[in-house]
């Protein structure tokens, strides 16, 4: 009978050790899923930009296949305290700007990232090539930085 409590005991201790021990370690894990188990479905990224928006931008003589460099370009440009130091990088081996690694971190919240960026675009207007390309980089970084948006646009 003791035995028996002793061995429920044990087995309530390991238990609650293995239930808490991420909390009491503070471990982090990082999972790089761009190209590795899930990748961008292209089509879809740009269907939630609408075809119109990406008409616009095209017509008003932008190349669409640069408005990623463009939107990292931007996010460079904002002023941030958190540095990439792991090197984060996208499916195509390009650096995540500070910013993005700061969202990513959980150091700054969805709302707080929109703010400096809505701030230094407000400051910056002559950052955007004509409003066709502001009007395609807020609604990619609305999409970027909105997880909803973000997991419609992948694929397995």
């Amino acid at each position: 009978m003791i035995t028996s409590l002793l061995k429920k005991i044990k087995f309530l201790i390991l238990g609650i050790c293995i239930l808490f021990s991420p909390q009491i370690c503070g471990v982090n894990v990082i999972f790089d899923l761009g190209g590795v188990l899930i990748e961008t479905n292209t089509l879809a990224a740009f269907n939630q930009l609408g075809i119109f928006n990406t008409l616009h931008y095209i017509f008003s003589l932008n190349n669409p296949l640069q408005l990623k460099n463009r939107l990292f370009e931007l996010l460079n440009n904002i002023e941030t305290n958190y540095e990439n130091v792991h090197n984060a990088q996208d499916g195509q081996d390009n650096k995540l700007p500070n910013i993005f690694c700061e969202w990513l971190a959980g150091e700054s919240t969805i709302a707080e990232i929109k703010e400096k960026i809505a701030s230094y675009t407000k400051k910056n207007p002559e950052f955007f090539n004509n409003s066709a390309e502001k009007d395609l980089l807020t609604l990619a970084i609305n999409n970027t930085f909105s997880p909803e948006s973000l997991t419609k646009s992948e694929k397995l």
